[in-house]
């Protein structure tokens, strides 16, 4: 049997395979090797291969512990983690932008009021207003600093940001507390 035909084959079902298609001519179906073997020539490849340094290796780590270029490629994480870290970051620093510290005792005591609650703020919490404006930056670059770490070390960031508004909370309610002496 020669390789052109199909003839003398059967499928699965065992029924004989028939080749509908016409006989190759001049060369049609063979590959550029045959062709050149058919010619008498010597095959040479039209495109040079890449050059080493741009193909990516896809295997595994290597046990000296030398990244392959394909570990260095590759963005560390997961998407959705890096998307919801980042994406509360950003919400932290236009929350740092909108920030009215020097307005902080009256904006808490409207809302005191409102929530129907007698509690009132005294107004020395406004003369801590540049502390806190200063606080919330050093926990906010303190936070991405963190979530970044995580990220370039292949670990969940999602909760950093979170981490970090409910210390600077916690800041706030001592100051706060402080103030109102």
């Amino acid at each position: 049997m020669n390789g052109d035909s199909a003839a003398g084959c059967v499928d699965w079902t065992g029924s004989a395979m028939t080749d509908d298609r016409p006989r190759p001519q001049y060369g049609e179906y063979a590959t550029p090797e045959q062709q050149a073997a058919a010619m008498g020539k010597q095959y040479v490849p039209q495109d040079p291969p890449p050059r080493p340094e741009t193909r990516v290796n896809l295997a595994a780590p290597t046990a000296s512990g030398t990244p392959t270029p394909a570990e260095q490629m590759r963005l560390p994480g997961n998407a959705a983690d890096r998307f919801a870290t980042i994406f509360q970051l950003g919400v932290g620093v236009v929350v740092l932008i909108n920030s009215d510290y020097f307005n902080a005792s009256s904006i808490v005591n409207s809302a005191f009021s409102q929530a129907g609650e007698t509690l009132r703020v005294s107004a020395s919490l406004d003369h801590y207003a540049w502390l806190l404006l200063a606080a919330n930056g050093v926990f906010l670059v303190l936070t991405a600093l963190w979530a970044y770490r995580r990220i370039r070390h292949d670990k969940l960031a999602f909760f950093v940001p979170a981490i970090g508004y409910l210390a600077f909370i916690v800041f706030l309610g001592a100051v706060a507390g402080l103030a109102s002496r």
